[in-house]
């Protein structure tokens, strides 16, 4: 098995970012979910009520981070400078976070016709990885609740297999992707390593709506969930690729070597 892609969201349910490369740091990929919008409650705004965020692309260039709808862009530092503190709420979690700027925070309301604003994740108050799955306090950013996701193409290729249209793998939002030939061999790993990076696979990621999002548009489907109901289903919770915690290592690669 390789590691066939990885994959970035700078900014919670935006269009990802595809590398070649990639460090880790003590949140997980570099600049992945870094940035979320929240509402007038400070609390987290996703695809699952704004499908339209779909519609919205990233991409990094030196420094900054672009946001891109169609003839429109907006671009900010990936390295932004603190402002005044304040408490976000992402589902069950409150941690500390500081709006970008209010040009911006515009930009995305006015798209959204909604009042928002864009914030960065603060490093001063740690959001801990729930506990019942961490070995070692780890931390993430402002993800669903785990610091990678990893889905292998063939577990895709057998889901694409069941369905009379092919999803794409991008519904899924992992960040690696192997490459192998058995499905959901994922589910099998429990400590393994990509290249020299140790990883530790924790819990099944529990699938929701943004599947069912049609890539780059904000239509809503049943498929794939409809499909995956009827082979992934357990305990009413629907299972498609691992969460995975970090042990030990730095860097990963397009072409790693994945031993299990």
């Amino acid at each position: 098995m390789t590691l066939a892609e990885i994959w970035i969201y700078p900014i919670k349910s935006l269009g990802g970012i595809s590398l070649k490369a990639s460090e880790i740091d003590a949140f997980g990929l570099k600049h992945d979910r870094k940035w979320m919008l929240v509402d007038e409650n400070n609390n987290f705004i996703s695809q699952r009520t704004h499908p339209a965020l779909n519609l919205l692309s990233t991409s990094i260039s030196g420094d900054s981070l672009t946001i891109s709808y169609q003839s429109e862009s907006i671009s900010i530092s990936l390295y932004p400078k603190p402002t005044a503190l304040f408490n976000v709420t992402i589902w069950e979690d409150e941690c500390e976070a500081f709006e970008i700027d209010e040009a911006v925070s515009s930009w995305f309301s006015e798209f959204l016709k909604t009042p928002c604003r864009l914030v960065y994740l603060s490093s001063t108050k740690k959001r801990l990885v729930n506990n019942k799955y961490a070995f070692n306090n780890e931390l993430t950013s402002f993800t669903d609740g785990f610091p990678f996701l990893i889905i292998s193409t063939a577990s895709i290729q057998l889901l694409n297999s069941k369905l009379q249209k092919s999803v794409e793998m991008s519904q899924f939002r992992p960040n690696l992707v192997i490459e192998s030939t058995e499905a959901h061999i994922e589910d099998t790993f429990n400590e393994f390593k990509i290249g020299e990076t140790v990883f530790k696979a924790v819990k099944p990621c529990t699938r929701c709506i943004v599947t069912t999002i049609k890539p780059n548009t904000s239509t809503i489907q049943k498929e794939p969930l409809s499909t995956l109901s009827t082979y992934r289903k357990i305990d009413n919770n629907i299972h498609f690729g691992q969460n995975l915690l970090l042990v030990s290592g730095t860097t990963l690669t397009v072409g790693d070597d994945v031993r299990a």
